[in-house]
């Protein structure tokens, strides 16, 4: 018995000698591995153990680098965001509110002419677009809210003369047989805007912003801002007039105020509400002389457009004109060429 265990220890002893011996060659390789991969003459590791300065200082020129980089990238964005303050407080200082003429509370909104330029350092110019048109999407409800509860069709039409502007409203509610996105392919076709024609514009997208401009140097600077925002089975287009550019020359134009609102909603999988509101203003109007007896402000009835001459029939004709037939337009692509009876 005493034999049979010396020889299991001895076994043992030499066990573990042959595994240490394994691991000293498998250490040795790992330190020669290492030893090739760091640059010549260099060692991660000093004979004491620890980490050379060598890699140390390598750490830390690393992190600093890294630190400098990222100072580098925020002093850029602060810069980037300075311009943007400078140019938003020059965008806020241009704001020329127009003296309004003596309203009735239920035209507040008329009161709303505000003489707006837009910039042409590109961020500055994209968030003034996008401030215009949110504020006259948060007023929707606003701008909605005297039209008939019901879904009857509506149609209301009023034109103002004072002696230095004329001041028009256009209002309509109708319900068509035809899902939401019919109804918005309508609208995004344009083709409700008699003139001037889409092809004939500059459009400047920007988010959910268009800036329709005729850059025509030989007539009067038109543009129209629109901004769309949706909702679930809804969708609102908000436009508004820009009355100077800085990436244009307007100096000497006619100015031209202009708040549109068009909601459509879809009421049923075929059937879609659509209410639109317009409201006008024209400063100085050419081709327009309004005399004492059209200072009132009233409304102008046709019966007494013969008394007042032709000037009140054409600045009639001239916002009826630039007013959007969009209904007219809805109508005729949703109706078959050949109807059956």
């Amino acid at each position: 018995m005493r034999k049979s265990g010396a020889r299991r220890q001895s076994e043992y002893r030499r066990q573990v000698k042959a595994e240490r011996a394994t691991l000293l060659r498998d250490l040795s390789a790992l330190e020669h591995a290492i030893a090739q991969l760091l640059p010549h003459g260099s060692s991660a590791v000093a004979h004491d153990g620890k980490l050379s300065w060598q890699v140390i200082s390598d750490v830390f020129r690393a992190a600093s680098k890294r630190s400098k980089e990222i100072l580098h990238d925020v002093a850029r964005e602060k810069h980037t965001v300075d311009i943007m303050v400078y140019e938003m407080v020059r965008f806020m200082r241009a704001f020329q509110p127009r003296p309004s003429c003596a309203l009735q509370s239920s035209d507040i909104i008329l009161g709303n002419d505000t003489f707006v330029t837009l910039f042409a350092n590109g961020e500055a110019r994209n968030t003034a677009k996008q401030w215009l048109t949110q504020q006259l999407y948060y007023n929707t409800d606003r701008v909605f809210a005297s039209f008939p509860t019901s879904q009857k069709e509506y149609i209301n039409h009023t034109l103002r003369c004072y002696e230095s502007q004329v001041q028009g409203t256009e209002a309509y509610q109708s319900i068509y047989k035809a899902p939401l996105k019919a109804v918005l392919a309508a609208q995004r076709s344009k083709l409700h805007w008699k003139r001037p024609m889409l092809a004939e514009m500059d459009v400047e997208l920007s988010g959910n912003t268009t800036l329709y401009r005729k850059l025509n140097r030989q007539a009067p600077y038109w543009n129209l801002l629109e901004g769309m925002f949706y909702e679930a089975n809804r969708c609102v287009a908000v436009y508004r007039r820009i009355q100077d550019d800085e990436t244009y020359t307007s100096a000497g134009c006619v100015e031209h105020h202009a708040l549109q609102w068009l909601d459509m909603r879809q009421v049923e999988p075929n059937q879609t509400l659509v209410r639109y509101f317009s409201v006008r203003s024209i400063r100085n109007p050419p081709r327009l002389s309004c005399k004492t007896t059209e200072t009132t402000g009233a409304a102008l009835p046709n019966d007494h457009e013969s008394n007042h001459g032709i000037a009140v029939q054409d600045a009639r004709q001239q916002f009826q004109d630039k007013s959007g037939t969009f209904s007219q337009v809805l109508v005729s692509m949703l109706t078959p060429a050949n109807p059956t009876t």
